[in-house]
């Protein structure tokens, strides 16, 4: 090595050695790892859901709701294994089609037990409003939270 090589060896030694980097492997003490869900800080409980979007009431102005005209592309029953146990649901798959902006992919809703024993079945290839609370990933997909305000034309 020339003798300029070792000097920027040294400067980048010297430099690694001032900011007291801690091993990634290291663990200092007291260590105590988290046993459940519980001793998380909220921070990290965020984090958890951090893809999640959601229309919140800022600085006390009154809601401002998501409403979209949206066609039903699909309306099916869907079965997964959860947390707790086998959850049935009914999805509808919906693009949107409201006037100017739009959202580019369909989303899937999955309706309540009040909507399902109305709508359930009913819905392929109709106009829907669709008020979305929030949208979640899920499967892959953006799976709204919210209600079916009604039928478009009715």
């Amino acid at each position: 090595m020339t003798e300029i090589e070792n000097r920027k060896v040294r400067a980048l030694d010297l430099s690694v050695a001032r900011t007291k980097v801690p091993h990634p492997f290291s663990v200092q003490f007291p260590f105590v790892p988290p046993r459940n869900d519980r001793d998380k800080q909220p921070a990290e409980k965020h984090a958890l859901r951090s893809l999640a979007a959601r229309v919140d009431n800022q600085a006390g102005n009154p809601k401002e709701n998501m409403t979209i005209k949206a066609l039903v592309m699909s309306d099916r029953s869907d079965e997964y294994t959860g947390k707790k146990g086998l959850v049935k649901q009914q999805i509808i798959t919906v693009m949107d089609q409201s006037e100017g902006e739009r959202l580019a992919q369909p989303i899937e809703y999955a309706m309540s037990d009040e909507e399902k024993s109305v709508h359930a079945g009913k819905l392929q290839d109709k106009l829907i409003n669709l008020g979305i609370r929030e949208l979640l990933p899920f499967g892959g997909r953006l799976r709204a939270r919210g209600k079916i305000v009604g039928l478009v034309g009715k």
